[in-house]
C-alpha cells in the first residue's frame, strides 16, 4: 500500500502542470510473506521532477483505501448493464468530444455502481476470504494429499 501523494512524477507544459504516476514498486510474494505490513511511501518532488519512493517494511498507519471503479467485462451479460450501458451511451452531451466520452462513462459509472454493490457485494473480502480458505487447504493437503474430500474442495475454490 503506497501512502503520500498518489503521484510521483510532475512537470509543467504550457503553463500547467501535469501529474502522473509513473514509478512503482514491485515486490516479490517471499518477500512479501518476510514482511506482511510492507508499505511505500511516496516522498515529495524536490531536486528532480520524480518524488523518492521509500519502503517501509513495518508502517504505521493501516487505513486501506477503497478501491477504484473498474468495469468488468463479464457484467455486459446482465441484462441491466446491458440497457444501461446502451442507454448511457446514446444520450447526447453537450461539449467537446473527449468531454462528451467522459462524462457518458462517468454517467455509467454512477449508475451501476450501486447495482454492482447490490449484486456482487464486496468483492475484495469475498477474494480476501477465498485467499484464507485456499491457504487452509493447501495447508491441510499437505498433511494428506490423496484425501477426496480436500482435493475436490480445492478444485471447486480454484473455479
Amino acid at each position: 500500500m503506497a501512502q503520500g501523494c498518489p503521484f510521483t512524477w510532475k512537470k509543467r507544459i504550457h503553463g500547467s502542470w501535469i501529474y502522473e504516476r509513473l514509478d512503482r514498486g514491485l515486490a516479490r510474494r517471499d518477500f512479501c510473506n518476510l514482511y506482511p505490513n510492507l508499505g511505500a511511501l511516496h516522498g515529495t518532488v524536490t531536486f528532480s521532477d520524480h518524488c523518492p519512493i521509500v519502503l517501509n517494511t513495518d508502517p504505521q498507519d493501516q487505513y486501506p483505501k477503497a478501491c477504484p471503479f473498474r468495469f468488468q467485462n463479464f457484467w455486459t451479460k446482465y441484462s441491466h448493464v446491458a440497457h444501461t450501458v446502451k442507454t448511457k451511451w446514446r444520450a447526447t452531451e453537450p461539449g467537446t468530444h473527449m468531454y462528451k466520452f467522459m462524462r457518458k462513462l462517468k454517467s455509467i459509472k454512477i449508475e451501476l455502481k450501486p447495482w454492482v454493490k447490490s449484486t456482487f457485494g464486496n468483492m475484495q473480502a469475498k477474494l480476501r476470504l477465498n485467499l484464507e480458505k485456499i491457504t487452509y487447504i493447501e495447508n491441510k493437503l499437505l498433511e494428506s494429499p490423496l484425501s477426496f474430500r480436500l482435493n475436490e474442495w480445492m478444485n471447486r475454490m480454484l473455479k
